[in-house]
């Protein structure tokens, strides 16, 4: 079966946690997710090791700081993974017009490298991908996104509140001069998946599966079929572009989420079974910046 899917459900995933990092990356790469995200700048080495034994799983270190993190770890970041590199703010940080400015900066700095040659991601025309985190901001953090992100991570207990989200989203960038189009609109889940995989007889879907976590969170708890249950009704509705997942136990969810619901998601033809494209705008069927709105012309 070929990679093409009529309305692909864009899926990434967190892998910060104790354990190897490099090994998750692949793992990502194995169910050709969209990207990965890394919370934290002490595991950017991992990341590193990661970018060097995949080829195509974009990477997205989160941005916490108002500066860029450790510029030799990301420099070497864009080196290992041309075209597949971008960066999640943390818009609730405070200042997070700011944050965001400032991470674009570092960012450029980065793929120019010490002595200002650009080198990390092959030129303008490949500005990595910004994804902003929106999931525990207000308005303010909904703003910044609308203008400056390629992908907003949002938080929905429901596939009504996810909607109303990305409608009032795209309706904020098209505000700003923008594509609505070239937003990409993702429900952040937690993940629990301690009940045993199965891929025999699907459960019956649970329309309450996504709860109100202690901290907060929008968190699935159940096994990767009744997960896939979850997605693929969302997607249905057309509330979101995909979802951004955090495995609660790392190594293990992660695991039950690529063998377990990625591969129910591409055998009703909803994920891809490979990458057709090299660079993550590809994935994520964005378009080349160069040609469509430029955050940093905003007067």
């Amino acid at each position: 079966m070929g990679s093409a899917v009529s309305r692909p459900l864009h899926l990434g995933a967190e892998i910060g946690g104790e354990g190897e990092v490099a090994a998750r990356v692949r793992l990502a790469e194995s169910g050709a997710l969209d990207f990965v995200t890394l919370a934290g700048t002490d595991a950017l080495d991992g990341l590193v090791r990661g970018a060097s034994q995949t080829c195509r799983v974009g990477l997205a270190p989160t941005l916490g700081a108002p500066h860029a993190g450790p510029a030799a770890a990301l420099a070497e970041l864009f080196r290992e993974g041309p075209g597949r590199t971008g960066w999640r703010v943390d818009a609730s940080a405070g200042g997070a017009a700011d944050l965001a400015q400032r991470a674009a900066a570092g960012a450029g700095a980065a793929v120019r490298g010490p002595g200002g040659a650009g080198g990390g991601t092959g030129g303008p025309g490949e500005r990595p991908v910004t994804v902003v985190d929106v999931t525990v901001c207000g308005a303010d953090g909904l703003a910044v996104a609308a203008y400056w992100a390629d992908v907003v991570l949002v938080r929905a207990y429901s596939p009504g509140e996810a909607g109303v989200m990305r409608a009032e989203l795209r309706r904020r960038a098209a505000a700003a001069g923008r594509a609505p189009d070239g937003l990409r609109v993702l429900a952040a889940l937690t993940v629990d998946l301690a009940a045993e995989p199965r891929l025999d007889g699907p459960p019956a879907p649970d329309p309450e599966a996504v709860r109100i976590g202690q901290d907060g969170s929008a968190r699935y708890t159940g096994g990767p079929v009744g997960l896939a249950q979850v997605l693929t009704r969302w997607h249905a509705a057309d509330v979101v572009d995909g979802f951004h997942v955090t495995p609660l136990a790392p190594d293990r969810d992660l695991e039950r989420l690529v063998n377990g619901t990625v591969t129910l998601l591409q055998h009703r033809c909803l994920l891809r079974h490979f990458y057709s494209g090299a660079t993550l705008r590809e994935h994520l069927g964005l378009p080349d910046p160069a040609r469509g709105h430029t955050a940093g012309s905003r007067s």
